[in-house]
C-alpha cells in the first residue's frame, strides 16, 4: 500500500516516519543536483539509498541513469528499478520502458512491448507518451 506525502513523492512503507520521509527526499534531491552537474556515480548511490527506502521516483531516476551505461549488468538492472517504479503507478517509468524497447539499447528492438509500457503511461498520465504511441505504433 503506497502512503502519499506529496502531490508527486509517494512511498512503499506505511511506517515511514515523516522525519524519514524529509531525509528521502533530500537523498532524492541530491541525486538530481549530482545528475545534473553531471556526476554519475554520486548521481546513482543517492537515487539507489532513496530507493531502497521506497522512494518511486527515486527508483525510475536510477533506472534511467543505469540504462544510459554502457555495460549490460547496469541495464539489467536499470530494468529492475523501472519495473518497480511502473508497478507501483510511475507514469515516467512506464515511457521509459516504452522508449527502452522502441530503441532496444544494445539488445533487438520489441516494438509490442514498447506500445504495451506507452499504452500504461498514457493510462498514468505522461503528456508526451500518447505523440509517441501515435507517431512509432
Amino acid at each position: 500500500m503506497l502512503k502519499f506525502a506529496s502531490e508527486n513523492q509517494y512511498y512503499i512503507k506505511m511506517d515511514t516516519k515523516k522525519e524519514d520521509q524529509i531525509n528521502i527526499d533530500a537523498l532524492y534531491d541530491k541525486g538530481y543536483e549530482y545528475q545534473m552537474d553531471e556526476e554519475w556515480a554520486e548521481a546513482a548511490k543517492c537515487y539507489k539509498e532513496a530507493a531502497e527506502h521506497g522512494h518511486v521516483k527515486a527508483m525510475e531516476a536510477l533506472g534511467e541513469l543505469l540504462i544510459g551505461d554502457i555495460s549490460e549488468e547496469n541495464h539489467e538492472k536499470g530494468l529492475m528499478w523501472l519495473n518497480k517504479a511502473a508497478d507501483l503507478g510511475d507514469a515516467d517509468a512506464c515511457f521509459a520502458l516504452g522508449d527502452y524497447y522502441f530503441h532496444g539499447y544494445g539488445k533487438k528492438p520489441n516494438k509490442r512491448l514498447a506500445k504495451k509500457w506507452w499504452q500504461k503511461a498514457i493510462d498514468r498520465g505522461h503528456e508526451g507518451a500518447a505523440r509517441f504511441y501515435l507517431k512509432y505504433c
